[in-house]
């Protein structure tokens, strides 16, 4: 089974991540990740959106950190591109988010689903029983 052997890895190679990163930076990502996890109900989409939203402002953030504190104008030129590719894409993955947790949201096709016309059944033709009746 080339499954368990693949799991251990991944295993040892998280705990050695985690181990080398500072705990409370670690501690507020993780925090953040589940409060928006939280936010989205079915956990599939709660899983992604926080790991999604975690990636963005993490880019976010590393890109400002770098051009604010890293040397930006002395570095080389690939590095330059590189954190502003990042940025850029960070912002637009903002936006995006944004748009998105900003809208009103779609549930036109949700309410108006209508069943196949040939699965329903033929139309009763019976006197309406809720009229009065005129022998009475």
């Amino acid at each position: 089974m080339v499954l368990i052997p693949l799991v251990a890895v991944v295993v040892a190679l998280l705990l050695t991540i985690a181990g080398t990163l500072p705990r409370m930076a670690t501690g507020w990502i993780i925090g953040s990740s589940v409060i928006v996890m939280l936010a989205w109900l079915p956990p599939h989409v709660g899983i992604a959106m926080g790991i999604v939203v975690g990636l963005a402002e993490g880019f976010l953030g590393a890109a400002v950190a770098t051009v604010a504190v890293g040397r930006f104008a002395e570095a080389a030129w690939s590095k330059r591109i590189v954190t502003v590719v990042v940025f850029l894409l960070a912002v637009t993955a903002n936006v995006f988010l944004l748009w998105l947790l900003g809208r009103d949201g779609s549930e036109e096709k949700l309410a108006s689903w209508r069943p196949p016309a040939d699965t329903m059944p033929a139309t009763l033709s019976t006197p309406n029983p809720s009229q009065t009746d005129p022998m009475l």
